[in-house]
């Protein structure tokens, strides 16, 4: 990621081939978020911002509609600045956004509400960042339990009443109509029992990387074509499938058997794809 400063007004854009472009989504966070989403549109209203978004763990947990027809790439760019201060409490820095606003700065404003929540708004003159941090504070002091439960869900990123098959290394959703993704490297919140013999399992950062490729390996397809694809490696196999609604990837023990690594993630796509369109 590289940040341009001109005139004391920070200038967003991407390295070729930085991790936050290969999907082109916002990733979110799976979770019950309906009190989260309620008192973001109470937030955006306070503040005259249709662009507000409550991240838990860099992580999208609940957004205003207008917050979702940001580019893929913006939503990225803006988690990817939000990691270079992640030490800092409040922001109000004005930003260019290279496709929403390219001409014109806005003030990217944020304010962390707890270890790892962090509010984040887009906005114009108003308001001052005093009344942006009080407003936030006062509005989500009701929602501090929802916000440790959503800090508990990474990065797992399921629902706890959701338990994926033990098989499940790591897997990514994208739904290519809503601009919205889940993914997770460490799926399972206890140790699991493989049901049959398994050699090496893959670390998680090399499960992340494998993800990030094979999105980039499909958005390769021409998009007129369904896809559905193996690739089996020595330390794993993973599975791959592109439609005109859902690109997904599922990852297992290189000695899962193709015919249950098919039946396995298409059952774990099409319960995350619920979800995405729940949300």
């Amino acid at each position: 990621m590289k940040m341009i400063k001109s005139n004391h007004t920070r200038r967003i854009g991407f390295k070729e081939g930085s991790s936050g472009d290969q999907t082109g989504t916002g990733k979110m966070l799976q979770k019950n978020m309906n009190l989260d989403q309620q008192t973001v549109l109470e937030f955006a209203t306070e503040i005259q911002s249709f662009y507000v978004c409550l991240f838990a763990s860099y992580r999208i947990a609940a957004a205003t509609d207008d917050w979702w027809s940001l580019s893929g790439q913006e939503i990225a760019l803006i988690v990817g600045y939000m990691r270079t201060e992640k030490r800092a409490e409040v922001k109000d820095v004005p930003v260019y956004l290279h496709i929403k606003s390219p001409q014109m700065a806005v003030r990217l404003m944020w304010c962390r509400l707890s270890l790892n929540c962090v509010l984040v708004a887009l906005c114009g003159l108003n308001p001052t960042l005093d009344v942006f941090i009080s407003t936030s504070k006062n509005l989500f002091k009701k929602c501090i339990s929802s916000l440790k439960n959503a800090e508990s869900t990474y990065p797992f990123n399921v629902p706890p009443h959701i338990i994926l098959d033990t098989i499940v290394l790591g897997y990514l959703v994208m739904d290519r109509e809503s601009n919205r993704a889940v993914s997770s490297f460490c799926p399972h919140r206890q140790p699991v029992k493989f049901p049959f013999p398994v050699k090496v399992v893959l670390a998680p950062f090399v499960r992340m990387k494998l993800l990030r490729d094979a999105v980039r390996y499909l958005k390769e397809i021409p998009e007129t074509e369904n896809h559905e694809s193996f690739r089996r490696c020595c330390d794993h196999l993973s599975y791959y499938i592109k439609t005109a609604k859902n690109i997904g990837v599922c990852q297992f023990p290189a000695e899962t058997s193709v015919t249950l690594a098919r039946k396995t993630a298409n059952s774990v796509i099409k319960t995350l794809d619920e979800l995405l369109n729940r949300t």
